[in-house]
């Protein structure tokens, strides 16, 4: 049995975590476990789990299955004792004292920190598990790993900055894929101490600039900020690493959240949902007139039964809007879709929208004579709400 450990071509093996097998009777592994320790980021951690066929009786494996896609698994079995191995086909027959070969070959690119790996037969006579585990460390770091804009403007521009740097000391050259980000957000490396990220330039560290433009799509939004590196994996893929940015990007009057979700309704219940309208420009908002509008006909009874309130929320130039629906007892059936239509008074965004949905459920089998009671059970006096 042997475990091979790729890391930039050297070859090193690393086993631990021996001890005795849980597998289910019929079947014995007497190394459930193998731990690499630290490995870099982009190893291929290679091992051979053997399997025993125990007792009087054969066995089959139905399937084998990995609990992450970097993970790939081989099945093969002895023929004979010391005997060629030879593909091992699922559901066959296994003999008492046969020899089954797990082979499982586990790729670190993109993995970082403890990760332990789950591989798991399927036997007819229940399940037995195996583990991978390695200390993976990034080749390249990203500090900070995230940055959070908060609420920005979509007629602001703003910077923000992060650092790139090898952990094992090496130079490399650094570039912005630009992939999965609008054409607002401009990304652009230097090297530490240097004018620019010229053609061919390398260093230990590099300095990232990130500047959101004006005309920024407007929403929440998170964005990998793809960094790609002409240093290499074992399987030769460039090293990349994604730090992520969170923005909001807002007019000059914002509602949040922008689905006023209400989730699984029951038929008794009362059910509330509150939004909240915000002033980014410091033009005071006056107190907001707002209605519901039904998204589709079999939607019509939702602009009937919800209750709208507003309240000035205190400090601050926004205003709390809160969706009341009574028991809908029937009058929407399944999934209900809206909107609520707010009239802001601002001149720049005079009207705003967000969405409404919910899925009404049919009344429980004997709510209804509850409810025609005093308040017998399952009745419902004060609104669910998420505020």
């Amino acid at each position: 049995m042997t475990t091979a450990l790729l890391v930039s071509g050297t070859l090193a093996l690393a086993l631990g975590g021996c001890g005795e097998s849980p597998s289910p009777e019929g079947f014995r592994c007497d190394e459930p476990s193998v731990d690499f320790g630290r490995v870099w980021e982009g190893a291929v951690l290679e091992h051979d789990f053997v399997f025993f066929v125990v007792g009087t009786e054969p066995h089959v494996i139905e399937h084998v299955r990995a609990d992450c896609g970097c993970t790939l698994a081989d099945l093969q079995v002895e023929t004979g004792a010391g005997a060629e191995r030879v593909p091992y086909e699922e559901g066959a027959e296994l003999p008492p004292g046969s020899r089954v070969h797990l082979g499982v070959s586990y790729h670190t690119r993109g993995k970082r920190g403890e990760t332990p790996r789950t591989i798991t037969l399927y036997t007819d006579v229940g399940t037995v598990s195996v583990v991978v585990s390695a200390a993976v460390v990034p080749l390249l770091v990203a500090e900070p790993e995230g940055i959070d804009l908060g609420i920005l403007r979509d007629r602001e521009e703003r910077r923000a900055e992060l650092t790139v740097r090898s952990e094992d000391g090496r130079a490399f050259a650094l570039r912005a894929t630009a992939r999965g980000i609008p054409p607002q957000v401009v990304v652009t490396p230097r090297a530490a101490g240097g004018e620019s990220s010229g053609a061919g330039e390398r260093a230990r560290e590099w300095r990232v600039d990130l500047r959101f433009a004006p005309g920024m799509p407007r929403g929440p939004h998170l964005y990998s900020i793809e960094l790609e590196s002409d240093l290499r994996h074992a399987d030769k893929s460039p090293v990349r690493l994604s730090p992520w940015v969170t923005v909001q990007v807002v007019g000059a009057v914002g509602l949040r959240p922008p689905v006023a979700d209400f989730g699984a309704v029951p038929a008794e219940e009362m059910v509330a949902r509150t939004l909240r309208l915000e002033g980014h420009d410091g033009r005071p908002l006056a107190e907001p007139a707002c209605s519901l509008r039904p998204a589709r006909e079999a939607d019509a009874a939702l602009a009937e039964l919800a209750e709208i309130t507003t309240r000035a929320v205190p400090g601050e130039n926004a205003w709390d809007i809160q969706i009341l629906l009574p028991a809908l007892e029937g009058r929407l059936q399944g999934t209900f879709l809206g909107s609520l239509v707010v009239e802001t008074g601002h001149p720049d965004e005079p009207r705003i929208e967000a969405g409404v949905r919910g899925l009404a459920l049919q009344a429980a089998a004997g709510r209804t004579a509850d409810r025609q009671g005093t308040g017998g059970p399952g009745y419902t006096t004060e609104p669910r709400s998420d505020s």
